[in-house]
């Protein structure tokens, strides 16, 4: 990872090491930060940061070197496949550092960029996430801001955003807004590419409905296609009212399954519209269109 403190770092690592340990990928995320409280205490404030300290340095660079020192244990001893390397890594030097001594164990790597110059968002990431760590439990949430604040301006101090032609990296700009890919290769990498093009960093709503009474319904039969009942169609009607009381005039997207009475279902809300058949009920089989007792007699 790369990028300045409160940019997301850490909840990409997170969610990418979810979405690779979903695709049956040994990963792990080495938090540089987690091993920094351990060795020297969670309460560093932020003159311990500034670059001129030179005590601060030999203590960032040690928790650094341990967690470094780790993954590579990991790779060895467990058969890692991904370790994701949570950190600043902020300058042209360290990221040097980084790639020729993985290098040196046939480690690949890539590089995660997270760059940010809405204000907005790193507030709102410093009030709901860093306020909340150990590094300010029990401090005032003011005067936590203003001593994060003050740690970012000393990373500022020396950060040098990636732009090495050689490197294989991935730049998020603005929560995702501009992607920049630079020398991906191969089936692993693109689909860390592919997934963080479609992540969202801020928190969103997603609103479930099953699909309102179907004429089937009423006979007691399961599968098939068929239209609503006009109960079913009185739901659909009501549907718009009940989501524009939840969301006023934010956009939305609806997705729904093939069937017909799910479009039907959908068919008054006045959003975007999507079929997936991925979002189907299960085939019934043989069964499909018959009743329970039917089931029971067959």
């Amino acid at each position: 990872m790369v990028g300045l403190p409160a940019r997301g770092k850490t909840y990409i690592a997170q969610k990418v090491c979810r979405y690779l340990q979903w695709l049956c990928v040994s990963t792990k995320v080495f938090n540089v930060g987690n091993y920094r409280r351990k060795l020297h205490g969670a309460h560093q404030m932020h003159s311990f940061f500034d670059p001129s300290n030179e005590a601060g340095e030999i203590a960032r660079k040690e928790a650094a070197a341990e967690a470094l020192k780790d993954m590579l244990r990991w790779f060895e001893d467990e058969n890692g496949t991904v370790a994701i390397f949570d950190a600043t890594n902020s300058t042209r030097d360290r990221r040097s550092f980084l790639l020729n001594h993985c290098k040196k164990h046939d480690i690949q790597v890539i590089f995660i960029e997270s760059v940010c110059q809405d204000e907005d968002l790193i507030l709102q990431n410093i009030m709901e996430v860093k306020l909340s760590s150990p590094d300010y439990k029990d401090m005032d949430p003011e005067r936590a801001a203003e001593d994060f604040r003050a740690r970012i301006s000393h990373y500022k101090e020396a950060y040098e955003t990636i732009t090495e032609s050689d490197y294989t990296y991935i730049k998020l700009v603005n929560v995702g807004s501009q992607v920049v890919i630079n020398m991906i290769q191969g089936y692993l990498q693109s689909r860390i590419v592919y997934y963080l093009m479609n992540l969202h960093i801020l928190p969103r709503s997603i609103f479930f409905s099953r699909h309102g009474e179907s004429i089937f319904n009423l006979m007691g039969k399961i599968g098939g296609d068929s239209d609503l009942s006009p109960r079913g169609r009185k739901y659909a009607n009501a549907l718009p009212k009940l989501i524009h009381e939840h969301l006023g005039d934010q956009p939305l997207t609806v997705w729904t399954s093939t069937m017909k009475r799910t479009i039907q279902t959908a068919e008054q809300l006045p959003y975007p519209k999507l079929q997936w058949k991925a979002l189907d009920e299960l085939d019934a089989g043989v069964c499909d269109g018959m009743t329970y007792e039917e089931i029971e007699v067959c």
